[in-house]
């Protein structure tokens, strides 16, 4: 309940600093899009990992997802504090 609206305040702010100007709006959608597709797809999934593969397991590989995100951010993703949007 608590975390949907920290990642989501994610998913629109990083996005529009790290896009230039002429091409923010666009890498804002294509990133809430992706969110989005991702989202349906787990769900859809969801029930059948549960079924084949019990709930630990199913809940293992769902964190997985986020902490690789995480690791990818830190090692790549860059630093958008005290740059100016351009």
């Amino acid at each position: 309940m608590f975390v949907a609206p920290a990642a989501n305040n994610i998913e629109y702010v990083y996005p529009a600093e790290i896009f230039e100007t002429r091409l923010r709006s666009t890498g804002v959608g294509f990133s809430a899009a992706f969110s989005r597709i991702s989202a349906a797809t787990a769900v859809y999934l969801l029930p059948t990992s549960l079924e084949m593969f019990g709930a630990s397991k199913t809940m293992i590989v769902m964190a997985l997802f986020p902490l690789i995100g995480l690791i990818f951010s830190i090692l790549w993703a860059p630093e958008t504090k005290r740059k100016q949007l351009r």
